[in-house]
């Protein structure tokens, strides 16, 4: 058997392809990867079951359309070419845009991994998503909030974008409110409530903001620091997705802040939530969403609102309070009811691969 996983990134922002990698190469089964490296840097894996299509993506919308259609052609080609008996593809987008290949010649032949809202407000493209999950073999969604979007079916399950998880933390750790550092690791995106978060914390110097990851086209937050001379915010560029558990050692906060006004993140979950509860590192996110909702519920961080909260007083005020005993069982309460659905994803792969 060979299987071809289409993913929409680079592996560095895919971490939870690592979930699938896992089970394939611990049942000897042939696989290869798609990646699409939007930053065109020219940087290709040394592995060789791993395709890369580098294209730049452009600020403009309308024009960010042919990068994405010359991927989807190039992985036409591979899937012609590679013979594969079955397919995984990676976010909505992608599995749209191959619904021919998928409805025609991959029926019940195919997982769609959901974890993204892109274009569902239109009803011919959510007809089309719900016609890809009811023809899959099984379909899992990153968050239950994405019920939101699909037709109720037997077929959906859901995954969790938790990755390192070999490198788990027992324990929290006591906070300084002398040496705050906010930390956010990944894609960095969403100018607006980034640049609100920057200006709220700027003149309070026992508090640091750290970026590591690549930044979209239109969130330069590196020259907005440095054309308003700001002192307390640092840039830690590209990194390894096995670097992260080194990167977190030093921070306080997880930052995983959303913008209102993308709607695609309203019911997501990041695996920035999932690095809270393994590292033990609080998360700061948006109110009004989703992930607000499990922070809540679990007790694994605190809920802003960028615009209207006195979010320095917030932070220090949640940072004296904080009890390392009562988050340290929060979070190992989290990680249980993820394993409980980590056995299921396994058992279901296990089924696809048979």
């Amino acid at each position: 058997m060979r299987i071809l996983i289409v993913g929409f990134y680079t592996k560095t922002y895919m971490p939870y392809i690592q979930k699938y990698e896992k089970i394939l190469r611990e049942k000897n089964i042939e696989y290869d990867i798609t990646c699409f490296d939007r930053d065109a840097n020219g940087i290709s894996t040394h592995e060789e079951n791993i395709y890369t299509f580098h294209r730049r993506m452009g600020t403009i919308k309308w024009k960010k359309v042919i990068p994405y259609f010359k991927y989807i052609a190039y992985v036409k080609k591979i899937i012609k070419n590679g013979q594969y008996d079955k397919l995984i593809v990676l976010t909505t987008v992608p599995a749209v845009l191959l619904n021919k290949i998928l409805l025609k010649r991959y029926n019940q032949k195919y997982i769609f991994d959901f974890r993204d809202y892109s274009y569902e407000k239109y009803s011919f493209y959510k007809c089309l998503v719900d016609r890809i999950v009811a023809n899959s073999f099984c379909t899992f969604i990153s968050s239950k909030g994405f019920m939101h979007y699909l037709n109720p079916n037997e077929k959906i399950n859901i995954i969790h974008n938790i990755s390192n998880a070999e490198a788990v933390i027992d324990k929290a750790l006591p906070i300084d409110i002398q040496n705050i550092v906010i930390g956010f690791v990944g894609y960095v995106r969403y100018y607006d409530i980034n640049t609100a978060l920057i200006e709220c914390l700027r003149e309070h110097p026992n508090i640091r903001i750290e970026y590591y990851g690549a930044m979209y086209d239109d969130c330069d937050l590196v020259s907005y620091v440095r054309e308003n001379h700001i002192q307390n915010v640092k840039f830690g560029g590209r990194y390894q997705n096995e670097e992260k558990p080194e990167i977190y050692r030093n921070m306080t906060f997880i930052n995983s802040i959303y913008s209102l006004n993308s709607k695609e993140v309203a019911y997501a979950i990041p695996n920035r939530l999932y690095d809270a509860a393994l590292y033990k590192k609080p998360i700061i996110v948006t109110n009004r969403t989703y992930l607000a909702e499990v922070v809540t519920k679990y007790g694994l961080g605190m809920v802003i609102d960028v615009f209207e909260d006195d979010v320095y007083g917030k932070i220090i005020e949640y940072s004296k309070k904080f009890n390392m005993d009562e988050f340290t069982w929060n979070c190992h309460r989290f990680l249980e009811e993820v394993e409980k659905d980590e056995r299921l994803f396994i058992k279901k792969i296990n089924l696809f691969i048979r």
